[in-house]
């Protein structure tokens, strides 16, 4: 099963408004009433509200090392298991690959399952130097050098209009 991830509603922290949020939609998905582009004061509902705006990475680091330490406490599993932190992990990687090749889908790997551990395991195309100078195996951007050709865009195309049909 391929599953699909679009973004079609983004957050964004305004310039010289750390509390602002920028709500912005395409226009063809904006809710019924709705604007298509609006702003919006950020509040944390938590009572450790304080704790969490001092924290790390906009309160990130406290949410994730609190949750930690809430699953010790109450002998329970994390909601977020290794598996959904590396199918996350993919969306990003598969979702930078499919840009560089102008749309190409890929089905996110369901890391439980065994084939899609094996389909992986020998994967290390990345876009940094190597711990011993290695070149990188992909480019970091879809812009500047690097780019493909012409005919291998063309190739891609005819790719993509066969999976289509």
């Amino acid at each position: 099963m391929a599953l699909f991830v679009f973004v079609t509603l983004a957050k964004s922290t305004l310039g010289g408004e750390r509390e602002k949020v920028l709500l912005r939609y395409n226009k063809w998905e904006t809710p019924e009433g709705r604007e298509d582009n609006s702003t919006y004061n950020s509040s944390w509902n938590d009572p450790d509200e304080q704790l969490i705006k001092n924290a790390g990475h906009g309160g990130g680091d406290f949410l994730v090392i609190r949750e930690f330490f809430d699953c010790i406490r109450e002998g329970r599993n994390p909601e977020f298991d290794v598996y959904f932190a590396t199918t996350m992990a993919s969306v990003a990687i598969l979702g930078h690959r499919s840009l560089l090749e102008r749309g190409v889908p890929y089905d996110l790997p369901d890391f439980r399952l065994e084939a899609d551990r094996i389909k992986y395991e020998n994967d290390h195309i990345t876009p940094f130097f190597g711990p011993n100078g290695e070149a990188p195996t992909i480019q970091a951007h879809s812009h500047g050098s690097g780019m493909k050709s012409d005919e291998e865009i063309a190739a891609h195309d005819a790719r993509i209009a066969a999976v289509e049909d």
